[in-house]
């Protein structure tokens, strides 16, 4: 009988595992168990393989040390926490000596209810070497004590009376080594003494998890047991065997954080790296590790290519998820099992309709307007509308996607456009060379970034031309900013979508790292195989000087030169006050701070508006406010001093008047009392700021992006240099001679280096109505020779690139008859044969020269509303070669500017609220806003299966995976220029 049941045990183990079994009779047993088998049958595994009888009434116990488990003898080993080369110890005794019946409970009455301690006989147990104190007064208390198994459940609550034993007791199974799930399925059992013990209050902690002993009828015969750390030295252990934690309740600090030893790297510097994303360093923060697996790898997480995932990981080890998703997930589904069965999920209650109005829908746009701090005219804005319409097809409502889908999404659409945008620039409407401008910012989060700005000449259709443009690159580069750095970003960028054989000119400021950045630029773009049989790029000449910044410090040198003071520093907010004390006073200093004075408080800006209000000299149209310069900001200077000098009658009031205000502080009031200007000094005011408005006009030259400007770079920076030399020496100007001249000589040392590139001449001669006519105007004679003839060889080196050889090209045998019939009408001259044949004759030596002079010699007029482009792509059949050139040199940009305006734009989407965007959500925001506004943005034609949502609530996207991100701190020396990390 024993036998069968044994067989029957083992038959239903699927994966059975060994434990070892020491007695002092019967030494050490080995038993093939599995994790369903209880401790019962393995008690009757022992005794049937032994040949021994099971006694009938007995109370078996497992025990190590004086480390003890009580365990009901319906438990499994796995519940229990014993696996494969456990060595468990084993003690069998029965109590008193006297036998009785399994099925007999000794705390259960003839009623089937639970005794009252006081009514259970109690012995006491000779191998317990506990001691057991006897209390004061010999005899055991009356009072009613709570039954024995109530005071181990771990949901039992309230102040308890236990002896001194005990609490030995509860020390010792405090102390040892068991797993939490062991610890939430204890049953205790409460020896006896001979003489009643000390009875000592001990306050018990409420559980979540009942014991399971709870729920069913107490054994008669419990265990202690003790899960031995480690087999004994002549077995060696092939599993591990669980580190059971001190807290019993929920294990120790280093057991809970398992999972994130296991998959990051060790902390350095309060982060740490994922094991598989190596370049991704995170806060050392157990919630945002976790939400990483979450977020990135909870299914595919796998390092060194054969780790299992997240979950199979869990599941091996035995080890509970700790990902945010799934325990609020079991948190939901225990918080339902115990809510009480009732009809509620049996019964749905009618969907009301709430029909359509105009007044409910305003009601709800504005509620969304407030909530979301929106500005007053987003209601207006042509997308909010667009969106508006698309929901307002929907029949079965709206899915509003989440935080993580519209993440999701965004990057799907950066993708798209980006690879949209690689194709289109390899495609033939792009036949000319694509210019850059790149610039580098810091946003308010202290995170730096790269920008890259992409323009070019697209055909839009038969001779119709269009500039365009867009953001190409917005990398973070939270590394050094120097030369090599910038240098491999700017190549990944234009890399990144496939620009290497048609790199033309990059526009940016003059910063000294700017040289080395083309350098090692220029280094990795001709080493680029796609650059094979391409002619040699050379930085020196297709590098373009931002002439806005140029501008900018000729006039930061005529102002510094002029003024001694300092700007305004909020952190010194003294620092800029100018010495009121001197025979000449520094104008500039004693407007701004008057300027600061006034926007100090909104007091103050109030009286300011005021006074402009007051007759009898109000001023017409509504007040204004004075404005502060800033030392980064273009022409901040001239729009300050122009500001003031205009509502000059106003300062003086508001001067005066804050100064009655500090009456009663003498000092501080003769202070304000000096920073009135005098009429004298009102006057060199106004000569200052004729001299600074050259200098605006013309950088405003260079403030727009959508149209070529560079051919009025070289003629803006003579004008600027020709108004301040000639009033340097004018006696009018004396008190700025020295400002002036420090200012001539910055515009001079940058003009000299418009020499080293051909491009500025060039595109002043693909101006219709300029060509030549500057040059012959202002340049000797020599250097306009010098200019054609650097023309003429460009001219020739695209002729031959074009045509293949030096001989007529069939466009222009075709077009030279027409050409000669028009000038024989127009000269009506009966000799204009024969000079048409000489002419032929000379170019039939030199075919090009016949379309180049044509141009040269031609009075072409760009009509009122056309653009250079788009005349350019009218004309296109005309000058055909001429119109080559014009595709690579009217896309070049004179400054830098689109770059400035991204980086406004960041600084809007880069807000307090919302600065911990990373790189791999900000590129792509910036990249489809400006894709956006220029209205380049790739759109697929809609598909009945198009988007499908998954079962996680995100979009499907089978867009191919290359990559997007650029890694800019990358070692080069690995030669795979293009292996950088993409989305996750």
């Amino acid at each position: 009988m024993r036998s069968d049941r044994w067989r029957k045990i083992i038959s239903k183990s699927e994966s059975p595992f060994t434990v070892f079994i020491r007695d002092a009779s019967k030494g050490t047993l080995c038993l093939s168990v599995n994790k369903d088998t209880t401790v019962q049958d393995m008690l009757v595994m022992i005794f049937s393989r032994n040949s021994d009888s099971l006694p009938a009434s007995a109370c078996i116990s497992l025990a190590a040390s004086n480390r003890f488990l009580y365990l009901p003898l319906h438990e499994s080993l796995g519940n229990l926490g014993i696996g494969s080369m456990s060595m468990i110890t084993l003690r069998v005794r029965t109590l008193g000596g006297s036998a009785i019946s399994r099925d007999d409970q000794c705390a259960v009455g003839s009623d089937g209810k639970l005794l009252d301690a006081s009514e259970i006989d109690w012995v006491h147990d000779p191998e317990d070497d506990s001691t057991q104190p006897a209390t004061s007064s010999g005899q055991r208390s009356s009072r009613n004590v709570k039954p024995t198994w109530k005071i181990s459940d771990p949901n039992n609550d309230g102040e308890i009376e236990v002896t001194s034993h005990q609490n030995q007791r509860s020390e010792a199974l405090s102390t040892s080594n068991i797993s939490e799930k062991v610890s939430g399925k204890v049953k205790g059992k409460r020896k006896a003494a001979d003489a009643p013990a000390t009875k000592q209050p001990v306050k018990k902690t409420k559980s979540n998890a009942k014991s399971s002993s709870t729920s069913k009828a107490p054994q008669a015969a419990s265990c202690i047991a003790d899960v031995q750390d480690s087999a004994p030295a002549d077995i060696q252990s092939d599993t591990e065997v669980e580190d059971f934690s001190e807290e019993t309740s929920r294990g120790s600090f280093r057991d809970r954080t398992r999972d994130i030893d296991e998959f990051f790297e060790s902390a350095v510097s309060d982060r740490r790296k994922c094991k598989k994303c190596r370049n991704v360093s995170l806060v050392a923060h157990a919630s945002t590790l976790r939400r990483h697996i979450e977020a990135d790898h909870k299914a595919s997480f796998i390092y060194f290519n054969f780790w299992p995932q997240y979950d199979a990981w869990c599941t091996r080890v035995n080890f509970k998820t700790m990902l945010p998703k799934a325990r609020k997930a079991a948190a939901a589904a225990a918080s339902q099992s115990a809510v009480q069965t009732t009809l509620d999920p049996h019964l749905t209650e009618p969907t009301v309709k709430i029909p359509y109005s105009d007044r409910l829908f305003c009601e709800a746009a504005i509620e969304w307007l407030i909530a979301t701090d929106q500005p007053l005219q987003a209601l207006e804005h042509p997308k909010f509308i667009h969106m508006i319409d698309v929901a307002s097809r929907a029949t079965n409502g709206v899915v509003i996607p989440g935080r993580k889908a519209t993440r999701t999404e965004i990057k799907s659409i950066f993708k798209r456009n980006l690879n949209h945008l690689r194709k289109r620039f390899q495609g033939d409407t792009i036949k000319g060379l694509v210019s850059l401008t790149c610039d580098a910012w810091q946003a308010s989060n202290t995170d730096a970034y790269f920008a890259v700005t992409a323009h070019w000449i697209e055909d839009t259709g038969p001779n119709s031309w269009l500039l365009q443009s867009n953001l190409i690159g917005f990398t973070q580069m939270n590394s050094a900013h120097d030369g090599v750095c910038l240098g491999r970003a700017l190549y990944k960028v234009i890399a990144r979508v496939g620009l290497e054989p048609k790199v033309g000119w990059v526009t940016c400021d003059n910063a000294s790292n700017n040289d080395t950045m083309l350098r090692h630029f220029a280094t990795r773009l001709n080493a680029s195989p796609k650059r094979k049989g391409l002619p040699y790029w050379n930085h020196e000449h297709r590098r373009i000087r931002c002439f806005a910044h140029v501008i900018n410090l000729a006039t930061q040198a005529v102002i510094s030169t002029y003024s001694k003071s300092k700007y305004f520093n909020p952190a010194n907010p003294e620092e800029h006050e100018p010495d009121t004390e001197t025979i000449n006073r520094d104008e500039i200093g004693l407007i701004r701070s008057i300027v600061v004075k006034a926007r100090s408080s909104a007091k103050r800006k109030e009286l300011f508006k005021t006074i402009q209000t007051r007759p009898p000299s109000q001023r017409n149209g509504p007040p204004l406010m004075l404005l502060l310069d800033m030392v980064v900001r273009w022409s901040s200077t001239f729009i300050m001093l122009e500001r003031a000098e205009s509502l000059k009658q106003f300062v003086d009031t508001f001067v005066y008047e804050i100064g009655l205000l500090e009456s009663e502080n003498t000092d501080k009031r003769r202070k304000i009392d000096q920073l009135k200007l005098s009429d004298k000094e009102w006057q060199r005011v106004k000569l200052f700021l004729d001299l600074l408005a050259y200098a605006n006009s013309a950088q405003q030259m260079f403030s727009s992006d959508t149209e070529p400007s560079l051919h009025v770079g070289l003629p803006a920076l003579e004008g600027l240099h020709k108004a301040w030399s000639s009033r340097v020496a004018k006696p009018k100007y004396s008190p700025f001679a020295d400002a002036l001249q420090a200012g001539v000589n910055k515009v001079s040392g940058y003009y000299s280096k418009t020499e080293l590139s051909d491009a500025y001449m060039m595109a002043m001669i693909l101006h219709p109505e300029k060509k030549m006519r500057h040059f012959i105007k202002n340049w000797e004679p020599d250097l306009c020779d010098q200019v054609r003839n650097s023309a003429e060889r460009i001219f020739k080196e695209r002729y031959i690139e074009l045509c293949g050889s030096l001989e007529a090209s069939q466009t222009q045998r075709n077009a030279s008859p027409k050409k000669d019939r028009r000038h024989r009408v127009l000269l009506d001259d009966s000799d204009s044969d024969d000079e048409m044949d000489n002419q032929t004759k000379s170019n039939s030596v030199q075919p090009w020269l016949q379309e180049f002079n044509d141009f040269l010699d031609a009075k072409e007029k760009i009509p009122s509303g056309m653009s250079l482009v788009q005349w350019w792509g009218l004309h296109s059949t005309d000058y055909p070669v001429w119109a080559s050139l014009a595709r690579d040199f009217c896309a070049i940009m004179a400054s830098s500017v689109s770059s400035e305006r991204t980086f406004s734009s960041a600084g809007i989407t880069i807000s307090k609220r919302r600065n911990r965007l990373g790189k791999d959500i900000v590129e792509p925001l910036q990249f489809l806003k400006c894709a956006l506004r220029r209205n380049l943005i790739f759109r697929e034609a809609p598909l009945e299966d198009d988007n499908v949502e998954a079962d996680d609530g995100t979009l499907e996207d089978e867009t191919e995976d290359w990559v997007e991100l650029i890694d800019v701190d990358e070692a080069e020396d690995s030669g795979e220029d293009l292996d950088y990390d993409g989305f996750n």
